[in-house]
Order: structure tokens, then C-alpha cells, then sequence
């Protein structure tokens, strides 16, 4: 919970203790933070994107999008997003009060990353989750043991019995709500006669119930042995019930899990957290928020601008991931297969409009003439160049079935009065019909 320390501000992080709640609460990853979510990541995404598991800092920041109750989630100390806005009001009084507490509150975080070339160039999408739970569990109503102790790691949900036998000591620790959480602490009752020792499960020192005997032989071990270590065995608990009635749950590792670096390792301690308040603003948080300034977002690398290729030259390349293009250059502009000119891609284009919208694309490097029924046509993406009256023309195959007549994209500009209407979507018989010197695209050098 406490043993680790925030990259950008030296405080100590304070986990949420519905850190095990599933990855339950969406936020927005402004266009601004990409490039920083982006910086995350690995160099090269697979084609299936990446999933990322890290801590996200929870800070509350006036300046953000909703005022006093904006809570921004940062990773390393940057922001990458806020809490929505209905979420910010219910957890505000929380993380105020880690933060007053001098701690940085943190949560598991889930981030779900893609990258593809869309039609503005390459494009980087992002899914952002957090393990939030529910605000009334995610700190102690109790303080940490006063004596020396070490928090066990969470496991499965163990029930707790006896507790109307302790009712009276108990009923002091059950919320108007009806449930909250505790440091509960393990102890060994001695054997009594013929009876094997038990586990006692104490909160603020006080018996609230014990464990079954066959479920304390799971704990007593490790118990014996952090007390061997002059250490109490504290663990995550929660009281559920009413004026009348009440029951007690454990969370933590038996002996047979609990890992050696913890039974030999560091104690693991909890921060004490300031008295609870009712009003969020009441939290003295300013000299703590003064330490914890975001760092700048990370700036989004410029994009690339190709050397243009010479007059003549054929390119092709493939934008949303689905839609194929060639373009061909024609004195100082680019003519390309676009169907019109409201988009991304244009029918008539600059290179310096063209070129950042290429994350990869291929550059023609020889051509053949056709032969009789040539199977070279009957690829996808086969490419083919030929002279349009005094119009020099690049068309790509962008069917997949393999049939002959295919389905054909030109680079002829609406501009331009053709005997073959636009050239988009025309049948290889239609071009045959008007193009002279037709020639296929036999080789192509990839640029990325």
C-alpha cells in the first residue's frame, strides 16, 4: 500500500483498498495526452494493439474541467485524463483525503491501445479503465495498528464465525451504512484441552470473531512466524450488518501462499490517514497539491513529410485500413483514386498536403507490358499505368475476388472530360476499351 513512492512528487502512494474491484470505471483520454499514453506503449504495436497494467495516480485539480471536485488521473506524474464528472463528486472526498494526508492516492489502471493508418495519417486510439469499486470502500475506517505489523497481500474471501458470541465489542465497529472496512488483525488463542489453537480476528484490538479450526491450521504458520519476527499479521476485513447482527470477512494469504519475500521481506505499513470530514473542502490540501504540479504532456512527434518523388511517379497506399489508393504525379500536383474532394484524401493534391497523411506507402520502381489475358490483373491491389489521350493514368484492383473484369480505380480528376466517365469502379474490359500503352506495376519498394 505505502511502499512504493510517486515518480514525479517523492510521496508516499496510498492504494485504494478496492484495488481487487474489477476494471470498472471508463474515462476519457483527451486528444492532447495521446502522444503521452502513446509515449507508454511499445515502439511497435502489434497489428492486435497492446494492453497496459499501471498505476494511475488519482490528484485533485481545481483548474480541470469540473471545478473543485476534478480529480485527474496521471500516470508518472503526467495527466491522461479526468474522472467523468459524476464520479469526481462521489470520489472527491476520498482522494482529498489521502492527498491531506500527505499520500498519493492510486488505483490499478487498464489501457487498451491500438494504432492504424486512418485518413489524417497515423492514427492512435485509445481505451482507458480504472479498478475504482465503490467510494465507501476504498479506505479503513480504522487506523493502522499502533504496534509493529506487516499487511498481509489480499487472496480469497475468508468468513469469519462466532461473531454473536462478540456482538457487544463488534457493534461498535458496524456503519449507519451497513458495511465498511478495517485493518483487522491475526492472533493464536492458545489450545484449550483437547482443542487445537484457533485464529482470532481482532479490529483496534478488540475479539470480533475467530476462524474455524481447520481454517486457522491455514494460518497459524504464518502468524507464528511474523510474530517470531516481532510483527502483527494485519489484513483487509469488512463488518457487514445492523444494531442487531453483524458479520466479519477477511481478506489475506494463508500460509501456503504467502510468497518469501513476504514472510522474510520489508513489513508493509499503511499511512495513517487525517480524521474523516463531511465536507470534501473542509481537507487542508493546498501545501500537498502545491508539490504536485503535472509535468508537461508529452508533444506528439511532428509528421513525417516525404521527399517528393519525381514527375510520373506511381504511389499506393491504403488509409482506415481498408480503403486501397494509387496516386500519380502530374506536374506539380498529385492525382489520386479518391472518389471526391471532402475528405482526408483528395482528388487533385499538393505534396505537402499529401505527404503527412502517409504513415507507409509503396513507390513503383518497374513496370511490363501486358500480355493476352494477363493474370497480373487479377490481384488485389494490382496496380496499372497507361496514357489517357495526353493524361497519364495509374488505376489499382481493388476487388479480391480474382475475376477478370476486377474493380478498377483511376486517377482521372472530375476535371477532365473521360470517355470512362470518372474511372471509379469500372470493369478492366471498360479501360481496355480507351487506354493505349497500358503497362502493370511488376516491383515496389516500401516506405515507413
Amino acid at each position: 500500500m505505502g511502499e512504493h513512492t510517486g515518480e514525479a512528487s517523492g510521496l508516499p502512494y496510498y492504494r485504494l483498498w478496492t484495488e481487487g474491484a474489477w476494471f470498472d470505471q471508463t474515462f476519457e483520454v483527451e486528444e492532447r495526452y495521446l502522444a503521452t499514453v502513446r509515449s507508454l506503449c511499445p515502439n511497435e504495436l502489434a497489428n492486435d494493439g497492446a494492453e497496459l497494467l499501471l498505476d494511475a495516480e488519482l490528484i485533485p485539480d481545481p483548474s480541470g474541467p469540473f471545478g473543485d471536485t476534478s480529480i485527474s488521473v496521471r500516470i508518472a506524474g503526467r495527466n491522461i485524463g479526468y474522472l467523468p464528472a459524476e464520479q469526481a463528486v462521489r470520489w472527491v472526498g476520498v482522494i482529498r483525503r489521502v492527498i491531506a494526508s500527505g499520500c498519493v492516492p492510486v488505483a490499478a489502471c487498464r489501457i487498451g491501445a491500438r494504432e492504424y493508418d486512418g485518413f489524417d495519417g497515423l492514427e492512435f486510439w485509445v481505451n482507458a479503465q480504472l479498478a475504482m469499486g465503490d467510494p465507501s470502500g476504498a479506505l479503513p475506517r480504522n487506523q493502522p495498528p499502533s504496534a509493529a505489523y506487516t499487511l498481509l497481500p489480499k487472496s480469497s474471501v475468508v468468513q469469519v464465525t462466532k461473531e454473536d458470541q462478540y456482538f457487544d465489542a463488534l457493534r461498535e465497529f458496524v456503519p449507519t451504512s451497513g458495511r465498511g472496512v478495517y485493518f483487522a488483525t491475526l492472533h493464536e488463542r492458545p489450545a484449550e484441552g483437547r482443542r487445537n489453537p484457533l485464529v482470532e480476528v481482532r479490529i483496534d484490538d478488540k475479539c470480533v470473531g475467530q476462524l474455524t479450526p481447520q481454517t486457522s491450521q491455514r494460518f497459524l504458520p504464518m502468524i507464528r512466524h511474523f510474530q517470531d519476527r516481532g510483527l502483527l499479521s494485519a489484513c483487509w476485513s469488512d463488518v457487514t450488518g445492523s444494531p442487531v447482527a453483524a458479520e466479519v470477512r477477511i481478506r489475506a494469504v494463508k500460509a501456503h501462499e504467502v510468497p518469501d519475500e513476504v514472510l522474510n521481506g520489508p513489513p508493509v505499513t499503511v499511512p495513517q490517514l487525517v480524521p474523516e470530514v463531511t465536507d470534501p473542502k473542509m481537507y487542508d490540501i493546498a501545501h500537498v497539491l502545491s508539490g504536485l504540479q503535472p509535468l508537461e504532456p508529452v508533444q506528439a512527434a511532428p509528421k513525417r513529410q516525404w521527399a517528393e518523388p519525381p514527375e510520373g511517379a506511381v504511389i499506393r497506399f491504403t488509409k482506415g485500413r481498408r480503403y486501397n489508393y494509387v496516386a500519380v504525379r502530374y506536374r506539380e500536383y498529385w492525382l489520386t483514386t479518391s472518389t471526391g474532394d471532402w475528405g482526408a484524401i483528395d482528388q487533385v493534391m499538393y505534396w505537402n498536403d499529401l505527404s503527412p497523411r502517409l504513415s507507409t506507402f509503396d513507390y513503383a520502381l518497374a513496370v511490363d507490358p501486358l500480355t493476352h489475358n494477363d493474370p497480373r490483373l487479377r490481384e488485389h491491389m494490382a496496380v496499372v499505368c497507361f496514357m489517357l489521350g495526353d493524361l497519364y493514368v495509374a488505376a489499382i484492383n481493388v476487388s479480391g475476388n480474382g475475376g477478370i473484369d476486377g474493380d478498377w480505380y483511376a486517377t482521372i480528376p472530375d476535371s477532365v472530360d473521360s470517355p470512362m466517365g470518372d474511372g471509379r469502379g469500372v470493369p478492366w474490359a471498360v479501360i481496355c476499351r480507351y487506354a493505349s500503352h497500358p503497362r502493370v506495376v511488376t516491383s515496389w519498394k516500401t516506405y515507413r
